[in-house]
C-alpha cells in the first residue's frame, strides 16, 4: 500500500506538471552543449545546488548540495563541519573530540558515529574503513585542500551503494582551477591550546597537464589535560590530458595522526573541572593511505566514460589502560613495583580494493533530449582485526606486546559486485522524469576467536553471508521558472549487515541465521532555485523509513540461563522538513 501510494504521487505529479507545459508555446530545442566546469568563480556564495548532470552522474531530481570550500567562512584550518556545513539544511555535526581529525555527520535522525550513514567517499572513491561491514570513516581529509564538497541525501544509493543517510564527496584540488605552470600556497596558522598549522602547496596548469601537491601538519595540546594531538597529510594529483577527448588521472595520498586520549569522567569529576583527565597512558594513532588511477574518455560529444580503480591501506592503533571498574579506577603506579600496570592494545588492518566504470550517453528521442547513466563496481575489502594484547607498562604511545597472545583476532571479508542505470528522460523542455535501479551481489565472511577460556582460544563459528538483491527509485523535476524547479525523489537504499553483528561472543550471543541487511526508503518533495541571481533557497519536506534494524533481544535457555538474540529488531520512521534560505546582497 505505501509504494503504491508513493507511485500514485509521482504519477499525479508528472501528469499536472504535463498538462500545465502543453499549454504554453515553447519553441526551445534540446541539443548537447560542451561540457564547461565553474567552480564558484564570480560566485560570493558558498552554497550552490549539483547541476542535473556533473561528468557521469546524474543529480536531477535528487536533493544535493554543493559546498565551494574557497567561499566558506569558516574554520577549515581545524576541520570545524559544523562551519563548513552550516549552510546545508538537515545536517547534524557530531564534535565529539576537538582536534577535528574526526568528522561525525548525521541526517534525519541517523547516527552520527563517524559518518557511518553515509558513504563518504574522496575523489569518487571510498575512503571508509570498509563500506560494506565497518563503515566508520576514521580519516577524514584536511579541509584547505578541498575544493569542494558534493552532498547527496539518500537517494544517492542507485549510483554509490550502501547507506541510508546519503554520500557525501570531498573534491580535492587537482591544479585545474590555476592559470599557470607553477603556483604557490602556503598558509600558518597559530591558536590557542598551542595549535600550531603549517599548509603548504604547489600546482599548476599546462595545455597538456594540471597537477597539485600539498603537506599539511597540524599540532595542538588540546582543551584538556592529556589531550595532545599531531597529524601530518601528504598528497598529490597528477592529470594528463593524451588529447581533447582522453585524460589519465593518478593520485595519492599518505594520513597519518597520533593522539592522546584523556578518557571519561565522572559527573562529579566533571563539576569540579571538565578539563581534568584522569588518564595519561591513552593513545589512539592511525595511519591512512588511498592510491587511485582513473581515466575520462569522451567517445563522442554525446559520450563519455570514466573509470577509477582505487586502493585503501589503513591502520588503526590503539592503547591504553581499560580497566574493567571504568574511570573511577585510577591509573597509578603500583608500590610494589615501581610500575603502572600493562596496558591494552588493539589494532585494526583495513585493505580494500575497488574498481568502478560509469558511462553516460546523451540522446535525442521524440525531439527532446535525455541522457543515460549506467556502471559497475567490483570491490574487495580485508580487515585484520586484534584485541587484547598485553601491552607495556609505559607511558608514551607503544603498541609493543610483552608476552601473552591476542584474546581476539578475527579475519573479515567482504565482497561486492554492483550494476546500476539511471535514466534521465525528458518529457518535455520542463519536465523531467528519472529512474533507476541497481543491482547488489554482496558477500561476507568471519573467521577466529575473540575470546580466550582456560587459557584457551574460543573460536567463531565461521560467519558466511552472500546475497543478492535490486533496490530502485524514482525522480521527478519540473521547470516553474527559468531558474527555479519542483522536484521530488523516492529512492530505496540499504546498510548491510556489520562485521560486529557476525562475531558476537558465542558463550552469550546467537545470531538469527535469518539476520538481513537493513532497509530504507527517502522519500523528498521539495521547490529549489535562485531569483535574479541575489535569492537562493531550497524547501523541501521529507520522509525517511529505516526497516529492518539490527539489535539484540535477550532470551531465556531452557535450562533457565540467559542470551543475546542478535536479530532484526524493528523499523523507525522520521519525517520533518529541510529549509535553506540565502539572501546574497552582491549579485553573484
Amino acid at each position: 500500500m505505501k509504494y503504491s501510494a508513493i507511485l500514485t504521487f509521482f504519477v499525479a505529479l508528472a501528469t499536472i506538471a504535463h498538462a500545465q507545459d502543453s499549454r504554453e508555446s515553447d519553441t526551445l530545442k534540446t541539443r548537447i552543449l560542451p561540457e564547461l566546469t565553474v567552480v564558484g568563480r564570480g560566485s560570493k556564495s558558498d552554497i550552490h545546488q549539483l547541476p542535473e548532470i556533473v561528468g557521469t552522474n546524474i543529480y536531477a531530481g535528487k536533493k544535493s548540495s554543493l559546498i565551494v570550500l574557497d567561499k566558506v567562512q569558516g574554520n577549515v584550518v581545524t576541520n570545524t563541519m559544523r562551519q563548513v556545513m552550516a549552510k546545508v539544511p538537515g545536517i547534524f555535526i557530531w564534535e565529539s573530540e576537538s582536534s577535528g581529525l574526526q568528522i561525525n555527520i548525521a541526517t534525519r535522525g541517523l547516527s552520527p558515529n563517524r559518518s557511518w550513514e553515509f558513504n563518504v567517499r574522496q575523489n569518487g572513491y571510498d575512503i571508509a574503513a570498509d563500506p560494506y561491514g565497518y563503515p566508520e570513516a576514521y580519516y577524514n581529509p584536511q579541509l584547505q585542500s578541498v575544493q569542494r564538497i558534493e552532498f547527496v541525501r539518500g537517494h544517492g544509493a542507485l549510483q554509490y551503494g550502501p547507506q541510508i543517510g546519503g554520500m557525501v564527496n570531498y573534491i580535492l584540488k587537482n591544479g585545474s582551477e590555476f592559470t599557470k605552470p607553477f603556483q604557490l600556497e602556503t598558509f600558518q596558522t597559530a591558536g590557542s591550546f598551542g595549535l600550531f598549522n603549517t599548509y603548504n602547496a604547489i600546482g599548476g596548469k599546462t595545455k597538456k597537464l594540471n597537477y597539485y601537491a600539498f603537506f599539511d601538519h597540524r599540532n595542538a595540546d588540546g582543551w584538556r589535560d592529556n589531550n595532545q594531538y599531531k597529524s601530518n597529510t601528504g598528497s598529490g594529483t597528477f592529470t594528463y590530458h593524451v588529447n581533447d577527448k582522453f585524460s589519465i588521472t593518478t593520485e595519492f595520498t599518505r594520513w597519518h595522526s597520533n593522539s592522546q586520549q584523556p578518557g571519561g569522567l565522572t559527573d562529579a569529576q566533571f563539576d569540579i573541572n571538565p578539563q581534568q583527565s584522569v588518564r595519561s597512558r591513552n593513545w589512539f594513532d592511525l595511519t591512512w593511505q588511498t592510491v587511485a588511477l582513473s581515466a575520462d574518455y569522451k567517445i563522442r560529444a554525446n559520450q563519455r566514460v570514466n573509470m577509477k580503480l582505487f586502493n585503501i591501506l589503513g591502520d588503526r592503533n590503539s592503547v591504553g589502560y581499560f580497566p574493567s571498574g571504568g574511570i573511577t579506577v585510577a591509573d597509578a603506579i603500583n608500590p610494589s613495583t615501581g610500575e603502572y600496570s600493562n596496558r591494552t592494545v588493539d589494532t585494526d588492518n583495513y585493505r580494500n580494493y575497488g574498481l568502478e566504470a560509469r558511462y553516460l550517453l546523451s540522446y535525442q528521442v521524440g525531439g527532446q533530449g535525455h541522457n543515460l547513466s549506467a556502471g559497475m563496481r567490483l570491490y574487495s575489502g580485508s580487515t585484520f582485526r586484534y584485541r587484547g594484547g598485553r601491552g607495556t607498562t609505559d607511558t608514551g604511545y607503544d603498541i609493543s606486546l610483552v608476552g601473552g597472545t591476542w584474546t581476539g583476532d578475527i579475519d573479515y571479508r567482504s565482497r561486492n559486485a554492483a550494476f546500476f542505470v539511471e535514466n534521465l528522460f525528458g518529457i518535455t523542455e520542463k519536465l523531467l522524469i528519472i529512474p533507476g535501479v541497481r543491482y547488489e551481489y554482496l558477500q561476507a565472511e568471519a573467521t577466529g576467536y575473540n575470546s580466550i577460556a582456560n587459557g584457551n582460544p574460543v573460536y567463531l563459528q565461521d560467519q558466511e553471508r552472500a546475497r543478492g538483491f535490486v533496490i530502485g527509485g524514482i525522480g521527478v523535476e519540473y521547470l516553474l521558472t527559468g531558474t527555479t524547479k519542483l522536484y521530488a525523489n523516492a529512492t530505496q537504499s540499504y546498510r548491510p549487515v556489520q562485521f560486529a553483528d557476525l562475531t558476537t561472543p558465542p558463550t552469550t550471543d546467537i545470531i538469527d541465521p535469518n539476520l538481513t541487511d537493513a532497509k530504507g526508503l527517502n522519500i523528498d518533495l521539495g521547490y529549489r532555485g535562485d531569483i535574479k541571481n541575489f535569492f537562493l533557497f531550497d524547501v523541501s519536506v521529507f520522509h525517511l523509513d529505516y526497516d529492518n534494524r539490527i539489535g539484540t533481544i535477550k532470551q531465556q535457555r531452557t535450562d533457565g540461563s540467559f542470551y543475546n538474540y542478535r536479530t532484526n529488531v524493528g523499523s523507525s520512521n522520521a519525517k520533518g522538513a529541510e529549509v535553506l534560505v540565502s539572501l546574497i546582497l552582491q549579485r553573484r
